[in-house]
């Protein structure tokens, strides 16, 4: 790669880290680059941050809620509990119509 390609790598980096940082930063540049604004946007992501950790314990709690429930439902394939009338396939002690 020559050095207009160099030149063109490094110009997409910084504007891209640019972008990035304006969009995580609402209001603009202003906020975005200020000096003054730092403490605010050490909040911010301080805020995200405990905001990602509680949207990762609560996926953990609904994948932990699915797998019990799974482990407990025997799913349609399951052959027929007895004393259940029906093919099992819509729960124990369904009664199909007709």
């Amino acid at each position: 790669m020559g050095p207009v390609g160099w030149i063109l790598v490094i110009v997409l980096v910084v504007g891209g880290t640019i972008v990035r940082v304006m969009l995580r930063c609402p209001g603009g540049r202003r906020y975005a680059f200020s000096p003054d604004c730092t403490e605010q946007r050490q909040d911010l992501d301080a805020a995200r941050g405990r905001l990602r950790g509680l949207e990762r314990a609560a996926g953990f709690v609904a994948w932990s809620a699915r797998r019990a429930a799974n482990a407990t439902w025997p799913g349609p394939r399951s052959k027929p509990r007895s004393g259940s009338i029906g093919t099992g396939s819509a729960g124990p002690g369904h009664i199909w119509p007709g």
